[in-house]
């Protein structure tokens, strides 16, 4: 019954109500409104990432207005359903709003058949890098931990006095003989 799901597929998704309040009001995102973005003449936010690995990544949730029966409201709101239904007629949103000059978002619970925009959410496979010393008195080694499909992960090992690298295994295979190496992420390593 997802919109997202059924118009593009299994990868993709409506989001929680839980993601769009992490954009309205998490300290992670700063959220600006734009009254001509990028010279396209459409108002809405840009939420952008501040801090971690998505840094300086940012959306255009556009004011699009909604349409409600027969009657088309103007675009001075942004109005995106979430995930969540509420009852069988009805579906949980928010509404992005700047008439009082700070741009928020609030709840909404609307009818289904109201008409809002689409924000769908990619869902990517995401894997695990395991990333182990055959020995800890010998050293240790960083850069294991969770990683989406494609992206890339340094690993780092670091010998104990006394001891050398020799080299990173995978599967009883040698992967490298550098103490850093970099490793594509397309599954379980």
């Amino acid at each position: 019954d997802d919109a997202a799901t059924a118009n593009w597929g299994a990868e993709w998704r409506m989001p929680t109500l839980s993601e769009w309040y992490t954009l309205a009001s998490s300290n992670h995102y700063s959220r600006t409104y734009v009254a001509n973005y990028q010279g396209s003449g459409r108002r809405g936010i840009v939420v952008t990432r501040l801090s971690g690995r998505c840094r300086g990544n940012s959306i255009f949730l556009p004011y699009a207005g909604y349409k409600r029966n027969t009657d088309s409201h103007a675009p001075t709101i942004g109005a995106f359903f979430s995930n969540i239904l509420s009852t069988e007629r009805s579906a949980y949103g928010v509404v992005l709003d700047n008439s009082t000059g700070n741009s928020f978002i609030k709840r909404i619970n609307w009818s289904r058949c109201v008409g809002t925009s689409v924000r769908a959410v990619r869902q990517y496979p995401t894997y695990t890098v395991a990333a182990v010393s055959g020995n800890d008195t010998m050293g240790n080694v960083t850069g294991d931990g969770f990683f989406v499909h494609g992206e890339t992960d340094s690993l780092t090992a670091t010998p104990n006095a006394g001891y050398h690298f020799v080299c990173w295994m995978e599967a009883d295979t040698v992967y490298s003989r550098s103490a850093d190496t970099v490793v594509s992420v397309t599954s379980d390593r």
